[in-house]
């Protein structure tokens, strides 16, 4: 690979979603890193929630300490909406311009997908970087069935038995069974969302459950998959140039004494284990391609209690980024070592989670 130019330094950070406490969850990260003299700006485009979104209209839960904030008067857009995405991707270019912003940080798929677009398979545009990586490799992980196919073909981690089903298929689909092998009821959800938040998604054990979500959701490709356990599993995952992992970190949700339910950071052999294996495959099939960035990876359990890879969601951190600034574990330090074409190197004594505590 070539020589990865410099950022300058400290940098300017740019953070692109929603008008929510993920964007606020960034900007405390960032405020860390602004103490230590490596950020300076911390700005933010914050669009409108979309109509089709499950996510009500929302604000800040307390005040951000933000340089700068620009504010959309339009959602964000997705492939499905050929103008409103167009106007996306020019606001973030013109709003990287304005901010004088040196690192884009998205932390919606939408988000994702318009600044992957605009970067393509380059680490760097004018200076400018991004916590995604290529857009070949972002359109492998949005689309479902691409990233079981490729875990399929890695064998690296288990997958859950599913197929694919367009909305010609369920015709053809009438009185059969939907997943041979495996009983009903099933899991479907869309096979390339962009809303997020589990839309579109839902139990089904006929062909009539699935054009019902069809007809609500207005995707037309669904992931029919066997019905897996929770609770979730998440574990995040920064790879760097070289394929070796620069952090990785895990949550789980846990019933508490009153049984209600928290999310708390957890440590995983077996997921850290995955994280080593999975930036070796980035590395071994993505070579060509720009694929060091942030990874974001739910995984529920089976029958037998196994782990299973449910989604991977790249080019953000996820959405409860507060467990782990509560925890004063700051996921974008790493990041930004990462994003200058650095490969951290660990001494013997190296825990995963704690080697970038701040």
């Amino acid at each position: 690979m070539t020589p990865q130019p410099k950022m300058k330094n400290p940098i300017n950070a740019l953070i692109v979603g929603y008008r929510d406490d993920r964007i606020a969850e960034h900007v405390k990260s960032l405020e860390r890193l602004r103490e230590e003299g490596l950020v300076e700006k911390i700005s933010a485009l914050s669009s409108g929630i979309s109509s089709d979104s499950s996510n009500p209209p929302g604000n800040y839960s307390a005040p951000v300490n933000f340089t700068t904030e620009i504010q959309r008067d339009y959602p964000e857009a997705g492939f499905e909406n050929p103008e409103g995405f167009s106007r996306y991707c020019k606001d973030i270019k013109k709003t990287i311009s304005q901010t004088g912003s040196t690192l884009v940080l998205p932390t919606t798929d939408r988000a994702v997908i318009a600044i992957a677009s605009i970067f393509g398979n380059k680490s760097f545009v004018d200076g400018v970087s991004t916590s995604c990586p290529g857009i070949d490799i972002v359109d492998t992980f949005q689309d479902k069935g691409s990233t079981y196919s490729f875990f399929n073909n890695q064998n690296i981690t288990r997958t859950p038995s599913y197929r694919t089903i367009n909305t010609s298929d369920l015709g053809k689909l009438k009185g059969q069974i939907l997943l041979h092998g495996v009983a009903a009821p099933y899991f479907a959800k869309p096979s390339h969302p962009q809303r997020g938040g589990g839309a579109g998604a839902g139990k089904v054990s006929r062909a009539t459950d699935v054009q019902r979500l069809m007809i609500e959701s207005g995707y037309n490709n669904y992931l029919i998959s066997e019905l897996l356990n929770g609770p979730e599993i998440n574990h995040t995952i920064i790879i760097n140039p070289n394929g070796t992992v620069a952090t990785q970190c895990t949550y789980e949700e846990i019933s508490n004494t009153d049984r209600r339910k928290q999310r708390v950071s957890i440590q995983n052999d077996e997921l850290d284990n995955f994280g080593y294996k999975f930036g070796e495959s980035l590395r071994d099939n993505f070579g060509g391609s720009n694929f060091r960035g942030v990874y974001n990876i739910d995984f529920l359990r089976d029958s037998s209690n196994n782990l299973v890879i449910s989604e991977i969601n790249p080019g953000r951190f996820p959405a409860c980024m507060s467990i782990f600034n509560n925890e004063n574990f700051n996921l974008l330090k790493p990041l930004l070592s990462t994003v200058t074409g650095k490969s951290e190197k660990y001494p013997g004594s190296y825990t995963i989670g704690k080697h970038f505590n701040c």
